[in-house]
């Protein structure tokens, strides 16, 4: 399921838009945004609230990104400091 079909069939159980953009860890204008379609793509993190609160999966081609620990693993094992020249490098 996409995140506009997703949003609208927990909007039809009654949840208000505060509780769910509370859920998805996001500020409220998002669940508008998903809502009209001018936000097609949702994070990892939020998909998986989604899921855990209402049960309902959303298609792996509407997340984008890492989780936040898959992101944090990638960036520290690639970003190191020179040792040589003393240079950050990402």
């Amino acid at each position: 399921m996409n995140v506009k079909e997703a949003v609208s069939m927990i909007l039809e159980q009654g949840i208000s838009k505060y509780k769910i953009a509370k859920v998805m860890s996001m500020q409220p204008i998002m669940v508008d945004k998903f809502i009209q379609g001018k936000q097609k793509t949702i994070r990892r993190e939020a998909a998986d609230n989604i899921m855990k609160v209402w049960g309902i999966e959303i298609n792996d081609n509407c997340i984008n990104g890492f989780t936040t620990e898959d992101f944090k693993k990638k960036h520290q094992t690639e970003m190191y400091i020179d040792e040589d020249d003393n240079t950050l490098n990402i």
